[in-house]
């Protein structure tokens, strides 16, 4: 299957080596931004900030800043080696569920940035024969080709921790299995997720709707402080203070996992009904 430059925005930067001092490489590295963003925000903060990337994802724009022929700014030493996506509006510290996320109510809509990125791959195979395998997770993959994260690149590579600091929570196997439906692959379609989880004597429907997790724009706090009131029963230390942070979400793992829901840290309708947040 063909398969067509899927860039729809060209706004080359000034910050990169052109041409870039290696051969065409077979590595595609993926980034986060760490930061509430959109894409032209992103194109716009990084060209003032001296950093460059191949391509800026998001929901609804791909842009091409530096051209395949030409290494970025993106990872230090590893810039020649490797074609770099960076995903605007993203976080390492992501859930898988916050990475496939269809909901756009929050104003960004993270499941179809990732479709967008694997366009981006199945480009990349396409023109470039990067193979369409994960490779990251044992650090420098010297020898082998593919995709990986900033991550794998360690201190070579600037000692970033992005897209998940190798814990799998970005969803490598699903961002693969996407790029290849787009090279025509023969591949299963992705299984269904399993059933949610219905606690004895709660009622989901009276929180459709709910979604709260960790880097959400525009949560909602008194929504927040209703689900850490009730988790603070059970983990004194706690704070009850609105913010859906990094303590708040280790604790709504812990609870999910001692009450037989997805461990996802996100609190949807099943976990708030569980939890009788009000």
């Amino acid at each position: 299957m063909l398969v067509k430059d899927p860039s729809t925005d060209v706004r080359i930067s000034r910050n990169c080596y052109d041409p870039r001092s290696k051969p065409m490489p077979k590595w595609a590295a993926i980034h986060t931004s760490e930061g509430r963003n959109t894409a032209e925000g992103l194109v716009a903060y990084c060209e003032r900030a001296g950093v460059s990337y191949n391509r800026i994802v998001s929901d609804r724009r791909i842009f091409t800043t530096v051209r395949d022929t030409a290494a970025p700014w993106a990872a230090s030493n590893a810039n020649p080696y490797a074609l770099h996506l960076c995903f605007s509006n993203s976080f390492a510290a992501w859930s898988r569920g916050q990475w496939l996320d269809p909901n756009p109510n929050d104003g960004y809509n993270e499941n179809e940035a990732l479709t967008n990125g694997a366009k981006v791959l199945a480009w990349w195979h396409q023109e470039h024969g990067i193979p369409l395998v994960w490779i990251g997770g044992h650090g420098v993959p010297w020898g082998l080709d593919g995709v990986l994260g900033h991550v794998d690149f360690g201190a070579w590579g600037g000692g970033h921790h992005d897209p998940d600091d190798n814990t799998g929570n970005f969803p490598r196997d699903e961002f693969i299995r996407r790029a290849l439906q787009f090279v025509g692959a023969d591949v299963p379609d992705a299984p269904p997720p399993p059933p949610p989880v219905v606690m004895p004597g709660t009622n989901p429907d009276k929180y459709a709707g709910v979604m709260l997790y960790r880097g959400k724009v525009g949560i909602d706090r008194d929504q927040v402080l209703a689900i850490q009131t009730r988790l603070k029963r059970a983990y004194s230390r706690l704070a009850v203070d609105g913010d859906y942070g990094m303590q708040t979400e280790a604790c709504v793992r812990d609870w999910q996992s001692l009450h037989g829901l997805v461990a996802d840290g996100i609190v949807g309708p099943m976990t708030a009904a569980a939890l009788r947040a009000w």
